[in-house]
């Protein structure tokens, strides 16, 4: 069942809000946290910034372990004026944990003044875990800012011996690491 937010508010979205539509008229806003942890996850957040000065902001952190399979797909659709999106999306997988991501920013011939933006990046921990990461853009308009982004990496194994050099635990290294990742 598809649910619809339409006014001014900041959420917490969790893996039963999904799929999920907002649409933003005139000056509205949404600022949006979304964390997912250590659960199997399909889900599709389509966002239409239909009014001039609509805004939209989504931060993630996705957390999979075991054999978790997470699917996410994020559609920002600018078709007002001077609109505004942004994605920020962290992961952390370990085990053989899997994360399909797909995002794509829609720039309309009417969104003039548009500026958007999409991050999507994900720490690895062990040799099992696979990420598949798609940023798009499609931009019909030249007057806009937009740009997206994707790191990819592994808990180093010099920065773990160091941390152990100075008296953590491996799995105490580790944590530190994925925190400092995600905050």
């Amino acid at each position: 069942m598809l649910k619809e937010i339409k006014e001014n508010l900041k959420i917490q979205l969790k893996d039963q809000d999904f799929p999920l539509r907002i649409t933003l008229r005139n000056e509205e806003w949404v600022h949006a946290e979304l964390i997912l942890s250590n659960k199997s996850f399909n889900g599709v957040l389509d966002v239409y910034l239909q009014g001039d000065g609509s805004n939209f902001n989504l931060t993630g952190r996705i957390l999979g372990a075991r054999s978790n399979k997470i699917n996410f797909m994020v559609k920002i659709h600018h078709l007002g004026r001077n609109t505004t999106g942004n994605v920020e999306i962290k992961a952390v997988l370990k085990d053989s944990a899997k994360l399909n991501f797909e995002g794509l920013l829609s720039v309309e011939k009417t969104a003039s003044g548009t500026k958007t933006y999409l991050s999507q990046k994900s720490l690895l921990i062990g040799n099992g875990v696979k990420v598949n990461s798609a940023p798009s853009l499609e931009i019909k308009n030249n007057n806009v800012k937009c740009s997206h982004g994707v790191t990819i990496g592994r808990v180093g194994e010099e920065e773990i011996y160091y941390m152990m050099s100075r008296g953590l635990k491996c799995i105490q290294a580790e944590e530190l690491v994925v925190e400092g990742f995600l905050n």
